[in-house]
């Protein structure tokens, strides 16, 4: 798969996800807990995914310095929206 290819992936997960977390708190607020569970978790996962476009884009700019900070907000994206869920933030 060629580079261009995954940045357009990555536009589209990053494009659906952020449709994705509007529309999570207009309508599943209603919906059962394991339907939010689902519905939050493709959401913050098309948003990780549009976060890899992001830097592939820009990755030869960036340098070490985005490189860390990159892995780092990866790494820490998916513990801040669990304290998030669990209302323990």
């Amino acid at each position: 798969m060629s580079t261009d290819t995954l940045v357009r992936f990555s536009a589209v997960a990053a494009i659906v996800g952020g449709a994705l977390r509007v529309a999570d708190g207009l309508f599943v607020a209603s919906a059962a807990s394991q339907i939010q569970d689902l519905t939050y978790f493709f959401t913050d996962l098309m948003i990780l995914f549009g976060m890899c476009g992001i830097y592939l884009t820009r990755s030869h700019r960036l340098g070490l310095a985005g490189l860390l900070g990159f892995g780092l907000s990866f790494l820490g994206w998916p513990g801040y929206v669990r304290k998030l869920w669990r209302g323990s933030y």
